[in-house]
């Protein structure tokens, strides 16, 4: 049999990391036609750094065993059918510099626990369900670089440039207006432990995902 590492889809950290080496470094299928739910046995992967899901048919709730994932760098599963709240253990993730859930049926608020996501550099969450106000913790998040979210639901308390498509989000006075970019888009891929140069480009103003250089711990 084939080892998984040389599964498509699926790459394995390298010999330059001993104690690591072989285990599962990142998942990514994009618009492979993936469908069903997640299971709980994905939080055993703990080795992993980018969960790449996005365009799919996933289905179901994002199970809470994620938040075991402890060097996980990128959650994108946008672009999917997912459904219920995001889990509290998201918010432990504290090693997470991407969160990328927008076009989604994706309910409840977003937590003021968000704090904890120090080395947050790009979120993404619209196309989706909430119903609550964007929380003030969102202001001490100093590495946010890229903020995305179009839900009404949101009540925004500042808004910038609704009718753009290149930047079109709802910030709390806490978050400075110079602090946000316009959008980037860049497909990045994971390389046995390191970032490739973007493939190609998408056009600025896309709404689909983007994937920004990262900060190494």
């Amino acid at each position: 049999p084939v080892n998984e590492c040389q599964w498509g889809g699926v790459a394995c950290w390298g010999s330059d990391t001993p104690n690591l080496e072989l285990c599962i470094d990142q998942l990514d299928f994009e618009n492979d036609g993936l469908s069903g739910t997640l299971i709980s046995e994905v939080g055993e992967l703990d080795s992993l750094r980018f969960l790449i899901l996005e365009q799919g048919s996933i289905e179901g709730q994002i199970p809470p065993e994620i938040g075991d994932l402890q060097r996980l760098l990128i959650l994108d599963m946008d672009f999917n059918q997912l459904t219920g709240t995001i889990p509290d253990e998201i918010y432990g993730l504290s090693s997470l510099q991407q969160l990328d859930l927008n076009d989604n049926q994706i309910s409840g608020v977003i937590s003021s626990s968000i704090e904890n996501l120090r080395l947050l550099t790009f979120l993404q969450l619209d196309h989706n369900e909430f119903s609550s106000t964007i929380p003030s913790e969102m202001g001490t998040l100093q590495n946010l670089s890229k903020f995305d979210s179009r839900e009404r639901a949101l009540m925004p308390l500042l808004l910038l440039d609704d009718s753009c498509l290149t930047i079109s989000i709802f910030l709390p006075h806490s978050i400075h207006r110079d602090r946000i970019p316009q959008r980037q888009r860049s497909d990045w891929r994971n390389a046995r432990g390191g970032l490739r140069e973007p493939k190609q480009h998408r056009p600025a103003w896309s709404p689909r995902r983007a994937r920004h250089r990262l900060r190494w711990p």
